[in-house]
């Protein structure tokens, strides 16, 4: 990196992204290492609105073992996801598998065991925003599934999960949940949640700027520093991160599983809420593709003077 984007870079997008996140209040202070331990938490009864996507091939072998990424329902009929969820992994240039390769289901903590609570869905509609997913910088990392049924309410174990319509302050202490792989590779038979800080942008930025990975507008972070801890992990994306109640963020993508001193990166929920309540509204014109009808909510996540800096910033960077 040239000293001049990276002078920028310390200078002005911490400081914009940070005044835009958190109202124009300073985390200056906030501390880089937190030696409190991410704790798993044994209410999975808990994480109802969690949802297993799943390939319908791999499926049909064994039930279970078609699990690709977690979701949230966020309505009766619906679940929100990551994108990279649908990637052809096998070809590998970021182009998305039929629809009609994926099911969801619910109600199930436990991928490999069906209960009477267990719910499947085929997919009615799947709303992307671009038509091919970018491997390098996850950008839009959001996609919404609607069902082909919805869950009858009340429901035992399964129920939505109110969407984010406020900004959390840093260090507010959410939970995330999915099912993962530990540093050791074991994949988790059952979903797991584990508590988070959110963590403020100015640390977020600098900590994954010193790996050269960015953090754009339309992510945001969570994970402690310091010691070995649980958190974002291969096999955990489209997972929930809860805060206050509310689905904050989709987990996305971290440098590597268990990183002590690198963030999980989640897509933000607050900053997609326009997107996402439109798709809901028009789900039937927007299949696969809609990043040319809205585009995301900047205002609320992010200042448009913000954005444009951010973006200036980080054409620098890519251009050196």
């Amino acid at each position: 990196m040239k000293p001049l984007s990276l002078l920028l870079w310390l200078a002005l997008v911490p400081v914009a992204w940070s005044q835009a996140r958190t109202g124009g209040e300073d985390d200056t202070s906030e501390e880089e290492e937190d030696d409190d331990d991410g704790k798993d938490t044994d209410g999975v009864a808990s994480i109802g609105h969690l949802a297993s996507v799943r390939m319908l091939k791999m499926d049909r072998v064994q039930f279970g073992a078609g699990h690709v990424c977690a979701g949230s329902l966020i309505r009766d009929n619906a679940v929100l996801t990551a994108a990279q969820c649908f990637v052809d992994r096998e070809i590998g240039d970021g182009h998305f598998l039929p629809m009609s390769e994926f099911f969801v289901v619910l109600g199930t903590p436990n991928r490999f065991e069906s209960s009477p609570n267990t719910l499947k869905f085929e997919l009615k509609h799947r709303v992307l925003m671009q038509d091919m997913f970018d491997m390098k910088f996850h950008e839009m990392d959001v996609a919404l599934l609607i069902l082909n049924g919805s869950v009858p309410q009340p429901h035992p174990a399964v129920q939505p999960i109110q969407i984010a319509d406020q900004i959390f302050g840093r260090k507010t202490e959410c939970q995330m949940s999915g099912w993962g792989r530990d540093p050791t590779g074991y994949s988790s038979e059952a979903a797991v949640s584990v508590r988070v800080p959110f963590i403020g942008p100015r640390i977020c930025l600098i900590k994954q700027m010193m790996q050269e990975f960015f953090v754009q507008p339309g992510m945001i972070c969570a994970k402690h520093f310091g010691k070995v801890k649980r958190g974002y992990c291969t096999g955990d994306a489209g997972g929930s991160l809860e805060c206050e109640g509310q689905l904050a963020g989709i987990v996305s993508w971290g440098i590597s599983c268990d990183s002590p001193y690198h963030p999980g990166i989640y897509t933000d929920v607050l900053y997609y809420t326009q997107w996402i309540n439109e798709s809901l509204a028009n789900p039937t014109q927007l299949d696969d593709y809609f990043a040319s009808v809205v585009q995301p909510m900047i205002s609320g996540a992010f200042g448009r003077s913000s954005l444009i800096v951010y973006h200036f910033i980080f054409i620098l960077y890519t251009n050196q």
